[in-house]
């Protein structure tokens, strides 16, 4: 069978995997991976198009979806590109290793080459005998050095405290590796909050499916981003335009109740193919968010990459000033110089990343991290809220059960159209509502 060049949101397989081969509908899946309810049931249409899943339709036209338990391997042999996409995320994380490796591995070479340059531009410049300044100044091996200190850049990689080779002690299991911690001081270690806005939105998902579909506002700040003043308990108080990003998600719509309050209805949360509901109240909770760190490398390996650093940057400006120095160029082959002018923009490039990125960086980080401490200190000030409530959370509270919907568990015997079966002159209707549903 030829294979489709479709994906499906990893988010909502995972999300089936969690929830197993029962019937599910959009709701459950939405609530547990944390996906727009709109982008589920396209997801698992597309889902069910591709794996051949079952789909039903209640009398009411709602849609329950079943799936087999090996629905990844499925999908993977039936879209060459969800095939691809496997395929990529598993070789990623070597070939990302290889990136940095390599990046803290050109350092070195560029040390190596810059300080070969000089030497041999400065000894064909000299009228001194070549032998003696060659006996006087270096030593063979790969390494570099002046009179007695000698500096081998091979012996560096077998320090007992860098090495993560076959052949000698591996460091401890989350301590880098001396040339991942080069890449991690000048690019850091990624996003800290990586997957936080998927948490984030399952946690909202889930308090208002344990509340039955009916919330306040009060309940989601600590899983949103409210404003200082919007957590401040007052009559006159109604700015809650944070909560319009839960509602666009989750098909949620605002009810005003007869004291001015507003409750936040999200009917659709309240359907389900599951007996018993998975989702439990996050009350009390709040989203919490990491700040940035500069560099997860240890503090000897940042000294040394700095010290590395101004070693060959100083390196760079030294050969610069030979390059441009007719006299000092002078008895230098030709090919030679052309070549190191040609490397030259690049190493400069190079060697400028050591100073430049990490001082953006830092200034970037330190003010991500006290919008980070502030936002967090918001939020567990909104989840505080709940544990001396005041009169009006109570009553916006009491407020919202009145609004809530019961629970629908759509079962077997509420069924009027399955995909499975065969379909007979008197499922037209069924499917006219089916195919509406399926492009409204």
């Amino acid at each position: 069978m030829a294979q489709d060049f479709k994906d499906v949101d990893t988010r909502v397989i995972g999300a089936l995997e969690k929830l197993g081969s029962r019937r599910l509908t959009v709701a459950d899946v939405s609530s547990v991976s944390g996906t727009p309810v709109q982008e589920t049931e396209k997801e698992l249409l597309l889902l069910s198009q591709l794996t051949g899943g079952k789909l039903e339709v209640s009398d009411d036209g709602d849609i329950v979806y079943t799936f087999d338990n090996n629905v990844r391997a499925t999908l993977m042999s039936n879209s060459l590109r969800a095939s691809i996409r496997e395929q990529f995320e598993k070789a990623w994380p070597v070939l990302f290793y290889l990136i940095r490796i390599s990046f803290g591995a050109f350092l070195f070479i560029s040390i190596l080459t810059v300080f070969a340059a000089i030497s041999i531009i400065s000894s064909s410049s000299s009228d001194r005998d070549r032998g003696e300044r060659r006996g006087d100044y270096y030593d063979s091996g790969p390494g570099f050095g002046m009179g007695f200190f000698r500096f081998d850049l091979f012996d560096f990689f077998y320090w007992s405290s860098f090495q993560n080779t076959y052949y000698g002690p591996q460091p401890p299991k989350n301590e880098l590796n001396f040339l991942e911690a080069i890449f991690s001081f000048v690019f850091g270690d990624g996003d800290p909050n990586r997957g936080l806005e998927d948490k984030r939105w399952r946690a909202v998902a889930a308090t208002i499916r344990a509340n039955n579909g009916a919330v306040t506002a009060e309940q989601l700040a600590p899983l949103l981003d409210p404003p200082e003043e919007g957590i401040k308990q007052s009559e006159t108080n109604v700015d809650e335009s944070y909560v319009i990003p839960a509602l666009l998600r989750f098909q949620g719509r605002p009810e005003v109740t007869p004291d001015g309050d507003i409750i936040y209805v999200f009917p659709e949360m309240a359907k389900s193919g599951l007996n018993v509901d998975t989702v439990r109240d996050t009350r009390g909770q709040y989203i919490e968010e990491d700040e940035w760190d500069f560099s997860k490398g240890t503090g000897t390996q940042k000294f040394f990459v700095v010290a590395l650093a101004i070693l060959n940057l100083t390196g760079v400006v030294t050969l610069g000033g030979l390059l441009g120095n007719p006299v000092a160029l002078r008895g230098t082959s030709p090919g030679l110089i052309a070549t190191m002018q040609g490397l030259f923009p690049l190493l400069t490039a190079y060697a400028t990343t050591y100073f430049t990125i990490p001082v953006f960086r830092w200034m970037w980080q330190s003010r991500e991290n006290v919008q980070i401490r502030f936002r967090n200190s918001v939020r567990k000030a909104a989840a505080s809220l709940f544990v001396q409530p005041s009169e009006k959370l109570r009553r916006k509270e009491f407020a919202a059960r009145q609004y809530t919907t019961e629970r629908n568990v759509i079962g077997d015997r509420n069924m009027s159209f399955s995909s499975d079966a065969d379909v007979t002159p008197s499922d037209d209707d069924v499917l006219g509502q089916f195919d509406r549903k399926i492009s409204s």
